[in-house]
């Protein structure tokens, strides 16, 4: 079967869920060991943040929360040094 000309060799996965699905599933995929600091800026990096905690060790590198996600992250340092298999900027 000919399916969008996909070669045989190739599987396609056909999934229920809208974009907030990615948020269980970037961690899911992309983090395979240590830690991942997220910059929370909004609400649905807050909602990313919260999913991440679910699935492993996670980290809020800077939250702006404080003040209604009314100002910007500015510089933030990864407690990591560098050394950081992820970081979510939203």
């Amino acid at each position: 079967m000919n399916c969008l000309g996909i070669p045989a060799n190739y599987k396609v996965l056909f999934l229920q869920g809208g974009a907030s699905l990615q948020f269980a599933m970037l961690p899911m995929n992309l983090r395979t060991s240590g830690s991942a600091d997220y910059i929370v800026t909004g609400t649905w990096s807050k909602t990313a943040f919260k999913e991440a905690q679910k699935l492993g060790a996670t980290h809020a590198a800077a939250n702006t929360e404080a003040d209604g996600f009314k100002s910007s992250a500015g510089q933030t340092r990864s407690r990591s040094e560098g050394r950081l298999p992820a970081l979510h900027i939203q």
